[in-house]
């Protein structure tokens, strides 16, 4: 009797212990970023945000998946926590049962339709080959919005070319007439092949209203992790408003990131310029109804989805009021 009187008493000491260990056991500080494709000078201050993060001792898992739908399908999984990306893509899994929220703006639209030269107007791209990212991608329904809305009689040849980088390449071996383009690698096909090729139109002005690529997370990561998204949304907010003030940041992150191929130092200034990233997040309620409203009348997103549905803007609320 004294030998199993023992023996329960040391499991129930046992078993006290473990649950005191995993009261005092800090939470978890790992952080899995994902993107749809190559890395991007868009992506830089968030890159910026990440090495910070890692300097106060988070761990930050990066993984560059081959394309959008990869890409959120795995933050849809869990496989990933956060993810840069095409809004339209996540909103459409969202429509389709994804757990999945935008919490902020990744950057404003960076996305400008590019054709040959002697193409000077819409219509003329009948029967001409454009190139066009994945379905999924939000640079191919931009551009659909554009052909539907300028030219809608036109009939050009479509073309699947899925990096902006690949599209460009197109271009100069003269596979494509027109395509669109990341500003990155607008600002590079023009140094390569000065006044061969025209801008047909800038997405940013002509739909300033529309948020593009977001910040878009996990819904289960989010309830059990809120203060890592906070400090995630916190590291960016702060990178955003750092090379806004000092492009030279962008240059030297564009040298470790991209390769030392060129001078960055124009391209930073144009994105600066551009003002591509936003100190306060680049996401607001209004944005929200622009964006989803223009997608819904745009493309096949399901009409019954509403703001509540696709994004929770209290990681960024929380944000920015513990910055003021």
């Amino acid at each position: 009797m004294r030998r199993i009187a023992w023996a329960a008493a040391t499991i129930a000491a046992a078993t006290i212990w473990s649950a005191a260990c995993g009261r005092a056991r800090p939470a978890p500080t790992v952080i899995r970023v994902g993107y749809p494709g190559e890395a991007d000078f868009s992506d830089l201050p968030s890159f910026l945000a990440q090495a910070r993060l890692r300097a106060q001792g988070f761990h930050i898992e990066s993984t560059f998946f081959s394309g959008t739908s990869v890409a959120v399908a795995e933050v849809s999984r869990g496989t990933i926590d956060v993810m840069n990306g095409s809004t339209i893509g996540v909103w459409m899994a969202i429509s389709r049962g994804a757990a999945v929220r935008t919490i902020m703006n990744h950057t404003a639209d960076p996305y400008r339709f590019v054709a040959g030269r002697g193409i000077e107007a819409c219509a003329a791209l009948d029967g001409r080959r454009v190139g066009l990212a994945t379905d999924s991608s939000v640079s191919t329904h931009l551009v659909r919005a554009y052909l539907t809305d300028e030219c809608p009689s036109a009939s050009p040849e479509v073309l699947t070319i899925g990096e902006s980088s690949n599209r460009v390449a197109a271009f100069l071996a003269g596979g494509i007439d027109a395509a669109g383009l990341e500003l990155s690698s607008w600002l590079w096909l023009q140094k390569q092949a000065p006044g061969r090729f025209v801008l047909l139109s800038d997405f940013s002005t002509r739909w300033p209203a529309i948020r593009t690529t977001g910040v878009h997370v996990n819904t289960a990561f989010a309830r059990a992790h809120r203060d890592l998204v906070e400090a995630y949304v916190r590291a960016v907010l702060a990178a955003n408003r750092d090379v806004l003030a000092d492009p030279d940041l962008l240059a030297a992150a564009a040298n470790e990131h991209m390769g030392r191929s060129e001078d960055w130092t124009a391209t930073a200034r144009a994105y600066v310029d551009a003002a591509a990233w936003s100190p306060r997040g680049g996401l607001t309620r209004h944005d929200l109804e622009s964006t989803l409203t223009f997608f819904q009348s745009h493309s096949r997103l399901d009409t019954r989805l509403t703001a509540g549905d696709v994004a929770d803007l209290g990681f960024l609320d929380k944000a920015l009021a513990d910055t003021h």
